[in-house]
């Protein structure tokens, strides 16, 4: 069941294959735009890891084909996946190729440029090496170049991992293209919905035991060292000190074996940490929060904080590429340096103390996301910047 194509679809003008590593990205990110394009011109394949229940739940417009491609595995099973998608790419006369993830990007890019896929298209969701120090820092820089040097375009998802991008020497300034104002997906304002977000506040709090006048501090992503939780908690346990009111709500996978010992004993025994997995409704556990706190080293945009920010709720961030622009400093929620947990520990602090503040950052951040990320204006630039690349290689009229 591997190697064959789950799920049919009706024959459209373009032929288009999606690419990520793992079914959750494809699903969180994706699956509902490549369902806009497909009502738009488009016949889709998804190509990532095998996950019965995406097999169940993927969409009728769209196929799905399957190749092993887990995070983290070794090269000879990284090998059999290249020869996989490069044989399907052999015998699937597709125009384009779109990958994000750092493995599904490298080997569709390098597979697309074999199989000589006119557009082969990065959308460059963070770059990894940024991560890195030393040789290893070297290695993925190297990688990137030549996921890029494969690609015929890139689509960053911010402005600022854009110029970083060409400083670097990724790539010249004519191949790369943010789409809209950022971000990988825009934001369903009718999901995220501030309307709702006292009835979703008190529907979680209620389940998790929160106390209503309680003062959440919430995180929702992967839980892993890049994301700064070992700051976080470090800084969170330094206020619950001296603020018994205070509580931290923790959502998301556990990725590895990244974080301290000291922080796995705070998640695991500290009564006022919350620690959950991953949840399939993020506007609910996001609305349970008083404020979203994001201190990642690396991101491509940091799609959460205008979710966040949409549904109401103001947020505080490192100050890296991709959430400077996500955030409104001191207007819809605050920048700290990376790394340093002090000036997330002062951030915190502010707005704790600062009820008024809150509610005006609540406002300007619905105003904000609304007026620059809304979802249904993205998806159409989406199409439009896809539908130019086609036209480019004179493949749409």
């Amino acid at each position: 069941m591997m190697d064959n194509i789950i799920r049919m679809s009706s024959k459209a003008t373009v032929k288009m294959c999606v690419m990520t590593t793992i079914p959750f990205t494809m699903r969180v990110f994706l699956v509902d735009q490549l369902v806009f394009l497909s009502q738009n011109g488009f016949e889709i394949t998804l190509i990532c890891d095998y996950d019965p229940e995406f097999a169940r739940d993927c969409p009728q417009e769209l196929m799905y084909h399957p190749v092993h491609l887990e995070r983290n595995v070794g090269p000879i099973s990284t090998l059999k996946a290249f020869f996989k998608i490069w044989s399907f790419f052999r015998k699937t006369d597709f125009d384009i190729v779109q990958y994000c993830t750092p493995k599904a990007a490298l080997l569709g890019s390098v597979a697309g440029a074999m199989t000589r896929i006119p557009v082969r298209l990065y959308c460059q969701w963070g770059i990894r090496f940024v991560g890195f120090t030393g040789p290893m820092r070297c290695m993925f820089k190297l990688l990137e170049k030549l996921c890029c040097y494969c690609s015929t375009d890139i689509a960053p998802d911010s402005f600022g991992n854009l110029r970083f991008a060409i400083k670097q020497g990724l790539y010249p300034p004519d191949k790369g293209t943010v789409v809209y104002n950022g971000s990988a997906n825009g934001v369903d304002m009718t999901r995220f919905d501030p309307e709702k977000r006292i009835e979703f506040r008190k529907e979680i709090r209620s389940e998790l035991n929160l106390p209503d006048d309680g003062f959440v501090f919430g995180y929702l992503g992967r839980i892993t060292r890049d994301k700064g939780i070992n700051e976080l908690v470090q800084a969170f346990i330094e206020m619950a000190e001296n603020d018994p009111d205070i509580y931290l709500l923790i959502v998301g996978p556990l990725e590895g074996d990244t974080l301290s010992q000291e922080t796995r004993d705070y998640l695991n025994t500290f009564p006022r940490i919350v620690q959950l997995g991953h949840q399939n409704q993020p506007e609910k556990y996001l609305a349970a929060m008083d404020v979203m706190v994001l201190p990642s080293y690396r991101e491509g945009f940091g799609q959460v904080l205008i979710e966040a920010q949409a549904i109401g709720v103001p947020v505080i961030s490192s100050d890296i590429s991709g959430p400077r622009e996500a955030i409104l400093h001191e207007k819809t929620g605050l920048l700290f340096s990376v790394h340093d947990y002090k000036a997330m520990y002062l951030a915190l602090k502010r707005l704790r103390e600062s009820p008024e503040t809150i509610q005006e950052y609540r406002k300007n951040g619905i105003d904000f996301v609304r007026e620059k990320f809304e979802q249904r204006n993205f998806w159409q630039k989406m199409l439009e910047h896809r539908q130019t690349l086609l036209r480019k290689r004179k493949l749409l009229s």
